[in-house]
C-alpha cells in the first residue's frame, strides 16, 4: 500500500534516488514497540525539526511505502534513513544509503504480532530483491552492521521472536 507523506527537505525531499532503482536494502526496525505502520506515518507526516525518514513500515497487518519505492507507478525517492558522516554504506556499496537505497523498517512488540510482522518484511525483502535484481546474502545490511556504534536494529526486533 502506499500512502506518502507531504514533502519536506528534510523528511521527503522529493528527488530520486541517484541510482535510479535502489541497488540495495537498509533492513531497521522501528525501534518503537507497538507502533503500527500507521502511527510512523502519522509521525513522519507531522515531522520537521529532523532529517529522519525511510521509504517502508511494515506490520503485522499492512506493508506502508510512505515515501516512493519504485514498486508503483512512482520512481524511488530518497529517505533520510542513514546518517551521511558513517561511511560504511560508502565502503561497501561505493555511495551514501540515502541516495541509493530503500530503507525498510519492521514493526513489532506489544500489540504487535512480531512473527506476522516479520513474515511480511522478508516477503517485501525478496519481492524488492527479486524486482531489481538484488543479491539478499550481500544486499540487505541491517542499520546496525552500517552504523554499529549506534545502532542495534534490525537486531532488537528478531530478538523478540527468537530470530538474529
Amino acid at each position: 500500500m502506499q500512502r506518502y507523506i507531504n514533502k519536506r527537505h528534510k523528511v521527503r525531499p522529493g528527488t530520486r534516488l541517484t541510482s535510479g532503482n535502489p541497488v540495495f536494502l537498509v533492513a531497521h526496525d522501528t525501534g518503537n514497540p507497538g507502533a503500527s505502520a500507521d502511527n510512523h506515518y502519522t509521525y513522519f507526516n507531522g515531522l520537521v525539526d529532523r532529517s529522519a525518514s525511510a521509504q517502508t513500515f511494515i506490520d503485522d497487518k499492512k506493508i506502508l511505502e510512505i515515501i516512493p519505492t519504485g514498486t508503483g507507478p512512482d520512481p524511488a525517492e530518497k529517505a533520510w534513513h542513514v546518517l551521511y558522516n558513517v561511511t560504511t554504506d560508502n565502503d561497501r556499496f561505493s555511495d551514501d544509503a540515502n541516495d541509493i537505497a530503500l530503507g525498510v523498517e519492521l514493526c513489532f512488540g506489544d500489540k504487535i504480532n512480531t512473527l506476522e510482522a516479520y513474515k511480511r518484511f522478508v516477503w517485501y525483502l525478496a519481492y524488492c530483491c527479486n524486482k531489481w535484481g538484488i543479491n539478499p546474502r550481500t544486499h540487505i545490511p541491517s542499520h546496525k552492521q552500517l552504523d554499529p556504534a549506534r545502532k542495534r536494529d534490525v537486531d532488537q526486533a528478531l530478538a523478540t521472536i527468537g530470530r538474529r
